[in-house]
């Protein structure tokens, strides 16, 4: 055994890299033939989107603590998710709250962007306070949705102070969904098409603004299967190779708990939305759940037999 491990040691850096190559060149094989077995549009923008940057971190998280756990039930329906497999709690489901009165199918699509009942806004507001959380933990001073200096009501999600060169960026969140109608033809064909494109959108809305003032905007776009847009991972990047200063901690540390630390909050918070969902369809009522503010500290229980 020794004697195979040394000669596992000796191998030099080009065999190595040679050996990387060729083993990602088939996984890059494998995975386009995936893609031309999918029969759908929807399971061609879900491959793509999974296999983008961060979107699976999720599974690579060591439960070390709330902030990379996800109860049974939360992985349970992420996975599925990202297996584009049925959800077991929307068999039985036909229609959304009678207030929507859309149809539901069954891998979760219509109740993570539904407009009625607050799913995607909850969503939003709970994956801002993780991020404005994460930025105050490591030493930046920030602050969320300031409406000074800007019209018509318009409020960047979070301001940091002195990030860059001594100016202040400006952050705006946005998760989309692969699946969405503007985005399905896209997606399915170019590797995060909806992510760019709420880039695209948020761009056109504050960056204008922001650089009169004399500010940075950088929008943070995640598509609903975990890839982020390349500003947001070009964001994340930054922000490690400044926050380890006062961290004392590689970047290469520091920028994977981050990405395991969002893409767990990400998978959370879509299980959350579905299973809550689908118990106020069915009209089962839990004490103490009333309201959405409790929903990402709650687990679900459901018979999947």
């Amino acid at each position: 055994m020794s004697g195979h491990w040394f000669l596992l040691c000796k191998i030099s850096p080009i065999v190595q890299r040679n050996y990387n190559l060729d083993y990602c060149q088939s996984k890059k094989t494998q995975f386009h033939q995936f893609l031309q077995n999918c029969t759908t549009r929807e399971d061609r923008a879900r491959l793509i989107s999974c296999g983008g940057p961060i979107a699976g971190v999720w599974l690579d998280a060591v439960p070390v603590s709330q902030n990379f756990t996800l109860s049974c039930v939360q992985f349970r329906t992420a996975a599925l998710m990202r297996l584009g497999a049925s959800l077991p709690v929307l068999g039985n489901i036909e229609k959304c709250i009678p207030q929507c009165g859309k149809d539901i199918d069954n891998q979760g699509y219509h109740l993570l962007t539904c407009k009625f009942g607050g799913g995607p806004i909850f969503r939003h507001d709970r994956y801002l306070d993780n991020y404005y959380n994460m930025l105050r933990e490591v030493g930046f001073h920030c602050h969320k949705e300031l409406m000074a200096q800007f019209q018509n009501k318009q409020r960047p999600d979070i301001a940091v102070y002195d990030f860059h060169e001594g100016k202040k960026v400006l952050l705006d969140i946005t998760i989309t969904h692969p699946w969405a109608q503007s985005n399905i033809s896209g997606s399915s064909t170019s590797a995060g098409f909806a992510a760019v494109e709420k880039e695209k959108q948020k761009d056109k809305k504050y960056r204008e603004t922001a650089e009169s003032l004399g500010h940075i905007f950088c929008p943070i776009a995640i598509e609903a299967f975990g890839r982020w847009g390349p500003k947001a991972e070009e964001l994340v990047t930054e922000t490690s190779k400044m926050a380890p200063m006062q961290l004392d901690m590689p970047v290469g540390q520091f920028k994977a708990q981050w990405s395991r630390h969002l893409s767990v909050t990400l998978q959370r918070l879509n299980s959350d939305i579905i299973n809550k969902r689908a118990l106020t369809i069915v009209g089962k009522k839990e004490s103490g759940t009333s309201g959405p503010a409790n929903l990402a500290k709650r687990e679900f229980s459901f018979d999947f037999s």
